[in-house]
């Protein structure tokens, strides 16, 4: 994961019966008014408190007043006299490197009343919302609610959560209106247990504490709420104690409060020293996706813009951490459970850093990590894809337009490991405690270096690819979700760096078989056996290279896609037909589901799913297995359109937009290696965090392409071979006059989808012969030279393909003439004569350039989301 760092009937009459103390934590620290002065005063948590959180009250005239929560949560609005009800009370801030925001529903005031904002009234204002996404109510919205209905929303929370709430709180509750302080006991405790999840025709409940670890039965953990029907009560009502966080949080605080010099003391690049107030941090044994506690926080205490001590001056903000936000209890013997911890530095920029925390025979709590030896996770993403490209006149080719929304997974390794003789995960090979980020820089920190240097004495095996599995099944002969028999992940041969994996294709259910026989874990790995049955799993060494890669670059594997239509054009501001989508039959290969989750799947996928790697080293061994749960869920595809139409998300400004991208207008910038962008966030968006720039050269031979198929299928258009859909020609074998593919793909999978394209008039374009354009290298006279020169004088090995990024603060709309470490290919370089096209297998006779400007954020579910607009232009 990219992140900063190292990456939740109400009337006047019946509040007084409701306002019983019982919340068990005592109430807030606001004194009320008199009763006679209509005033609000609440607590904003999701269990930790929302510092800072600007809180918003609107009432159903349009009127507003707002206030800041202090750092406890804590908000008042004093005198709400001439405002009418129903209000609607918005709180939003930056917990760390998401925007959250949570809504709460008061019917009327009367003298001073209670009005909490937490993950419980966004509930039931979800449920009086039609949206399929956490979103505020408009004023007339708002003059619509009646307070029955304001009651019985709330009271179909209450029925879901009952088990929980009268284990955790004693007295009467009501979300709204019981006080309570964010301290870890009474209702906030309850709020350490519950996540809510909010789509278009339900919501539900989960409680977090239900310790699941590897099982991947969450159901009696979750409680559902139809927007319209009776609700489903929670059935697990497992609970624990969440004391001793804020011990937690002021351990965090002492460390910081010492300087960068002194919390780690670094004397070369293998070797650092932590102060003993950091090193207590954290448990003995610490690990977490490889690193130990050094590693996994030595940017930070290396950053002296952390820093708690009191501001020398009134602009500088002081770091602060907050209480722990739990995500997940993942054991209850030994007690463990997943957090986010999320700071800030002192220019005011948030921070979030996932850990599991450990509790000790004392009662305190310390980091101790997921324990494993390599990076290697699961995260949901969303994406809002809009591309403005259209065939060029004439040409009759009918895939040029990739505009879709799509919900997914993404899939990250980190291969630059190396194992030991017992394998053992190393990673020392690419620490560098002297670098800003502890980790080596520039080339020194490529997969190929550190492959290099795993081969010196003494030579030990290096990873080589890996396959991961998850929930998913076949459908007659499709699959939803996750591919049955696993995917496989390799290197991207694109990326200089290579410091992930991309998807490369399917498992067969041999050779799943045969990798599950090796991964037997019980064997010692010295003794563990090689992938048998004559199965290659990673494929051979890339020439040039001593390992395999794939061609492909993309991590993240489609759940659910759909085509975007009839969308507005940036350029016009019309409704414009000539950027369609594609339709889901176009998604092909290898990350692609073929059929929609169904109800149950998507459930699954709602409640923290569970995924297994295998990791396969240079002695084709599974030198490791991993099974991890992701943690979180992963929205329907709708969600991406919502958060767009919406501006629930940052949004790029048009004429950013037409600089790099319009091809057709005054030009769309050449060949850069300066980016300059400007984008706009309204007041509860998912701020942008980083901004992307990518460009590509493809060379293209128009074909046939998807459509192509043996000659003795009715639906042939080519005799010989066809595509798999993933850009590989795939070529078969014939015995005794019976035609065999080389492997099981489309075809075989998706029979009807042949007639749906044979139907299509035009040809499907790059499909067909699709690979990277290449320059030619310095000594070069020719792209594709002949004869005994021809090895010097190739093109380079350098694709024309890049991916680069910026990060940028939330609270920042703009960055001007960034310097990219690589070009940013423009038409320039599309028509050049050093553009190379006729080179290697599958010489290409036409171009294209295709560009993208986009932008990441995190959900309020810390969901990947992202943004594209993208063009092609045509050679």
């Amino acid at each position: 994961m990219r992140q900063h760092l190292f990456r939740f009937v109400f009337t006047a009459a019946a509040s007084s019966v409701l306002l019983a103390c019982g919340g068990g934590g005592g109430t807030a620290s606001i004194t009320p008014d008199s009763p006679s002065t209509p005033s609000l005063s609440g607590v904003a948590a999701v269990g930790a408190p929302l510092t800072g959180a600007a809180i918003t009250l609107t009432d159903s005239k349009g009127a507003q007043k707002t206030t800041t929560a202090d750092d406890n949560g804590n908000f008042k609005f004093n005198d709400l006299t001439g405002m009418t009800g129903p209000f609607q009370i918005m709180a939003v801030m930056n917990l760390g490197e998401r925007t959250v925001s949570h809504y709460s529903l008061v019917a009327s005031v009367s003298g001073a009343q209670t009005a909490n904002v937490t993950q419980l009234t966004s509930a039931f204002a979800a449920l009086l919302n039609s949206s399929g996404v956490l979103s505020s109510l408009t004023p007339e919205q708002l003059a619509a609610l009646t307070p029955d209905q304001i009651n019985q929303a709330k009271q179909k929370i209450l029925t879901t959560i009952q088990p929980l709430t009268s284990k955790i709180v004693t007295g009467t509750f009501d979300p709204v209106s019981t006080p309570f302080a964010a301290n870890g006991t009474g209702a906030d405790l309850l709020l350490d247990h519950l996540d809510l999840t909010v789509r278009a025709n339900q919501i539900s409940l989960t409680n977090k504490m239900a310790a699941l670890g590897d099982s991947t039965d969450a159901t009696s953990a979750t409680g559902v709420i139809p927007k319209s029907g009776n609700p489903t009560p929670i059935s697990d009502d497992s609970t624990t104690s969440t004391s001793g966080f804020e011990v937690l949080q002021k351990a965090f605080e002492t460390c910081f409060k010492l300087s960068a010099a002194q919390r780690a003391v670094v004397t070369n690049a293998s070797t650092a020293t932590l102060a003993a107030e950091c090193d207590a941090l954290a448990t003995a044994d610490y690990l977490h996706n490889g690193q130990n506690i050094k590693m996994r926080w030595i940017k930070a205490f290396k950053f002296d813009k952390f820093n708690a001590n009191t501001p020398t001056s009134a602009d500088v903000k002081q770091t602060k951490f907050l209480r722990p936000e739990v995500r997940l209890r993942i054991s209850s013997s030994p007690e463990i459970i997943a957090v986010n911890i999320h700071f800030n530095d002192t220019d005011g920029n948030s921070y979030t850093t996932p850990e599991l925390i450990k509790k000790m025979p004392d009662g305190s709590w310390k980091l101790y990590g997921n324990q494993r030896g390599m990076n290697a996770f699961v995260e949901s993403q969303l994406n809002y894809y809009q591309d403005l490209s259209k065939a060029p006149a004439n040409s009759n080719y009918n895939n040029i337009n990739f505009s879709r929304i799509d919900s997914g997974f993404r899939f990250y390794v980190d291969p630059r490991t190396a194992f030991d003789a017992n394998g053992t995960p190393d990673n020392s090979l690419a620490v560098d405690y002297t670098t800003l980020t502890g980790y080596k820089s520039g080339t020194a920190a490529y997969f190929s270096a550190i492959k290099a240097a795993a081969n010196v004495s003494p030579t030990r095996p290096f990873f080589k690819c890996a396959v991961i599995t998850g929930p998913g099944r076949m459908v007659n002969s499709k699959w939803m979700g996750i591919y049955p028999d696993g995917l496989v992940l390799k290197v991207p041969l694109s990326s200089a760096v290579q410091d992930y994996v991309a998807i490369d294709r399917r498992l067969s259910s041999a050779e799943k078989a045969a990798l599950e026989t090796a991964a037997s874990m019980g064997t010692a790995y010295s003794s563990r056996p090689a992938i048998s049955g004559g199965f290659n799993i990673c494929g051979s060494n890339t020439t040039g290279l001593s390992y395999p890669t794939t061609t492909t670059s993309a991590s993240n594997y489609t759940v659910e896609v759909e085509a975007l239509t009839n969308q507005t054009h940036p350029f016009t501001g019309q409704t414009d037909a000539g950027i369609n989508g594609r339709d889901v039959k176009w998604n092909t290969g290898a990350r692609f589901a073929r059929v929609a989750p169904d109800t149950s799947l998507a459930k699954e996928f709602d409640s923290n799913p569970v995924f297994t790697y295998y990791i396969i080293d240079t002695n084709n061994k599974v030198a490791q297995k991993y099974t991890t749960r992701m943690l979180g869920e992963l929205p329907p595809v709708s969600q991406a359109r919502e958060i767009m139409e919406k501006k629930l998300s940052s949004q790029m400004d048009v004429n950013v937009l037409k600089n790099y991208l319009d091809f057709q207008g005054s030009g769309a910038t050449n060949n850069t290696t300066s980016v300059s962008a400007k984008w706009t966030t309204e007041a509860n968006a998912f701020g942008a965090d980083l901004i992307g720039f990518y460009s590509e050269i493809q060379k293209a031979k128009p074909g046939e392409g998807l459509r192509s198929k043996f000659a003795a299928d009715p639906q042939s258009r080519v005799t010989t071979s066809r595509d798999n859909g993933s850009g590989n020609v795939v070529y078969g074998t014939t015995t005794n006059g019976v035609f065999t593919y080389g492997e099981t793909t489309l075809w075989e999978s998706d029979p009807d989808l042949a007639v749906d394209l044979d139907a299509l008039p035009g040809v499907n374009f790059w499909w067909r012969w699709s690979d990277f354009a290449r320059s030619k290298s310095i000594s070069a006279t020719a792209c594709n030279p002949q004869g005994s020169n021809a090895g010097s004088n190739a093109p380079s090995t350098n694709a024309l393909v890049t991916s680069q990024n910026v990060g940028v603060a939330r609270s920042t709309k703009e960055f001007n003439g960034t310097t990219l470490a690589k070009t940013y290919y423009g038409v320039d370089q599309l028509n050049s004569s050093d553009t190379c096209l006729d080179w290697g297998n599958g010489a290409g006779t036409n171009a294209y350039l295709h560009r993208e400007v986009w932008l990441r954020t995190y959900t309020d579910k810390n969901v990947r989301f992202y943004s594209y607009t993208a063009n092609k232009s045509f050679r």
